[in-house]
């Protein structure tokens, strides 16, 4: 038995969304950060290109916010080498297919 269902429509972001830059779905394009390539993925959740010692990682973090309202990066999060990276993204369409 098959079941087909229909095509799925997609929502139209609010229009606080979109000018808060938060699509809804996917990552935004890139903004730069204090110096910092940086990609909203989720609300409080960011991928950032970073520079620590003379070497750039790539970060995908989660943020909270303090007493005042800044927002700090907390520990959930990955910070990955150039290599660690490039073998992800290597990996990326054999996870995909497994999802």
């Amino acid at each position: 038995m098959s079941l087909k269902a229909g095509p799925v429509k997609k929502s139209r972001p609010s229009a606080k969304a979109e000018a808060k830059g938060d699509s809804g779905g996917g990552a935004t394009s890139c903004e730069v950060v204090n110096g910092e390539p940086t990609w909203t993925i989720a609300p409080k959740r960011f991928v950032k290109i970073r520079k620590f010692k003379g070497k750039t990682y790539v970060d995908i973090r989660e943020y909270w916010n303090d007493d005042k309202g800044d927002l700090k990066p907390g520990k959930k999060g990955i910070s990955m080498s150039m290599e660690q990276w490039d073998m992800f993204t290597q990996i990326i369409p054999e996870i995909s297919k497994r999802l």
